[in-house]
């Protein structure tokens, strides 16, 4: 199966949080836990194109606020699972994760 976004996981990650296997995604696909991309900056920007909430954000991506305000602040570097899990909340938000550390609002259809 080919997965456009990392979001497209999120039924998947989701399902791992509940049963607490990660190993399951590298089962599964273990090429998207190597597109995971999104930086500190990148996670800021798009926090705030969407407009949401640090607590909003942390709940959507199933992780502890301190977690990501931590994140947000270079304080410490989540585990890339942590990781898949933001970027997958935002993607389904509509954002889009660019190369180097750009962020942007997904294109509607038709959209040049």
């Amino acid at each position: 199966m080919v997965y456009q976004t990392i979001s497209d996981l999120l039924p998947l990650r989701q399902h791992m949080h509940i049963i607490g296997n990660i190993s399951l995604l590298s089962q599964h696909d273990s090429g998207n836990m190597d597109r995971i991309q999104i930086t500190p900056s990148q996670c800021r920007g798009a926090r705030g194109m969407v407009g949401i909430s640090r607590k909003d954000l942390a709940d959507k991506a199933s992780i502890a606020e301190r977690t990501l305000t931590d994140f947000e602040r270079e304080a410490r570097a989540p585990n890339k699972s942590t990781l898949f899990s933001l970027q997958a909340a935002l993607e389904s938000l509509g954002i889009e994760f660019l190369d180097g550390d750009g962020v942007r609002l997904r294109k509607a259809a038709g959209e040049p």
